[in-house]
């Protein structure tokens, strides 16, 4: 995978972690099979809610589609996966994009990432204590407040990371990551920051939709 890889996870795993103040409950990230198309999370409605927040599901954002014409090459949607956190009720989906079976994955080229942490996977219980999305978003940028660099225009705030070029970014009540980088080549944070930068601009487009058609 590579130095730069292996520590875009690492950072990435720190954050999830950091962020919600906690321990993995089980110590790994448990599977999950998508939520169905338009899913809610009851348990997540905070007080006064007529309904609860609508689970966006990854791929409405990027889909695989979208993602092969971004990186250049041909990709599959890996599984999702809840990241199981003690007092978070399983906030963030970690989403993978692959290259194809057939391609050997120490040939790969790219270690593709997405995380969104959103409020419809929080319980009702965190977001009365106002552990939100934006709340995660905001502990996460003080804890690396020394390590980044914000980029304006980018959804409500926006921040990258300048050892591994992961962009995150606020929009309403989602807490988007986007670790898209290069595993084969030398490694240019210019060229990896300028593709997330550009994955992030799509994701907050659609996210801006799909708030559209909500409310």
């Amino acid at each position: 995978m590579g130095k730069t890889g292996c520590l875009l996870l690492s950072v990435l795993l720190l954050l999830a972690l950091a962020a919600c103040g906690a321990k993995p409950s089980g110590g790994d990230s448990e599977a999950t099979s998508p939520p169905p198309d338009n899913a809610e999370a009851p348990s997540a409605q905070a007080p006064g809610d007529s309904k609860p927040p609508r689970v966006l599901l990854p791929e409405e954002l990027l889909s695989a589609g979208e993602a092969a014409d971004f990186v250049g090459c041909p990709v599959e949607v890996g599984a999702i996966s809840r990241e199981e956190v003690e007092g978070t009720g399983g906030a963030a989906q970690r989403y993978q994009y692959d290259l194809p079976k057939d391609i050997d994955y120490y040939e790969s080229t790219i270690l593709a990432l997405l995380d969104i942490t959103q409020n419809g996977l929080i319980s009702a219980g965190e977001l009365a204590a106002g552990h939100d999305a934006k709340w995660s978003y905001e502990t996460t940028k003080a804890l690396v407040a020394n390590e980044i660099t914000g980029i304006p225009g980018l959804g409500e705030d926006a921040f990258y990371l300048n050892e591994t070029s992961q962009v995150h970014f606020l929009f309403r009540d989602y807490y988007v990551v986007v670790a898209f980088t290069n595993t084969k080549e030398q490694y240019s944070e210019a060229e990896d920051l300028a593709l997330n930068q550009r994955i992030a601009a799509h994701i907050a487009d659609a996210l801006s939709l799909a708030d559209v058609e909500l409310s």
